[in-house]
């Protein structure tokens, strides 16, 4: 099951600035699973609307004391994911900065990769005004999936 809450841009902005300071650092660890002290980023895509086979749309994940916390959902986020060594059980969150598809669009995928491959709690959604509705639908839209 999704848990939704709402929260303001202000926190996503203020996170987004912070992840673009750190990014030099970042580019130089591996996506190994850290469950010290260390934060990791790692894009797992950044392009945009328009498809490309090269590029997954915009996300980001956050690993904190092995816990994988996502930023935006782009489309092609799970084959990104897959190709790194974080373990779909991990991911604890995601957080969406607006809800444009090109930053929605993978959610669904990550919602039932995660769980199939071992998540066993709620999968908490952070978002602005509109994840709650969004999060509803996903629910419906896979209730016979959850139902088994």
């Amino acid at each position: 099951m999704l848990n939704h809450n709402h929260f303001a841009l202000v926190p996503l902005f203020l996170l987004s600035c912070f992840l673009f300071l750190i990014l030099p650092c970042a580019a130089q660890e591996t996506t190994a699973l850290k469950t010290d002290d260390t934060m990791q980023v790692v894009l797992i895509g950044t392009g945009y609307p328009r498809p490309d086979p090269d590029r997954a749309g915009p996300s980001t994940a956050v690993i904190v004391r092995g816990k994988v916390f996502i930023v935006d959902t782009g489309r092609g986020i799970m084959m990104r994911y897959a190709a790194t060594e974080l373990p779909l059980k991990s991911v604890q969150a995601v957080f969406l900065t607006h809800l444009h598809s090109d930053h929605t669009s993978g959610l669904p995928d990550l919602f039932t990769s995660t769980w199939i491959f071992g998540r066993n709690t709620p999968l908490e959604l952070y978002g602005p005004k509109g994840t709650k509705a969004m999060a509803n639908a996903l629910l419906k839209f896979f209730s016979a999936d959850i139902h088994i």
